[in-house]
């Protein structure tokens, strides 16, 4: 349990000090948009961090890859 809130500490604080995650979260407008937005990310790129995905979700980088045909 203790570990989970340690976790979960973790992650309210990098929420609020990630200019990234706040750019994504405004794009998005809201959380439960912005979860599945990361999920979709998540699943059809490879990324190095989460904030590779916020800056991707928040259009301030964009990725190079082929059309599938």
């Amino acid at each position: 349990m203790l570990l989970a809130f340690l976790a979960f500490c973790v992650d309210q604080i990098a929420q609020k000090m990630d200019q990234a995650f706040d750019k994504a979260l405004k794009y998005c407008k809201t959380k439960k948009k912005l979860w599945e937005k990361i999920r979709q990310v998540f699943d059809l790129l490879p990324c190095k961090s989460m904030n590779v995905i916020y800056r991707f979700i928040a259009k301030d980088i964009q990725v190079d890859f082929p059309l599938l045909e």
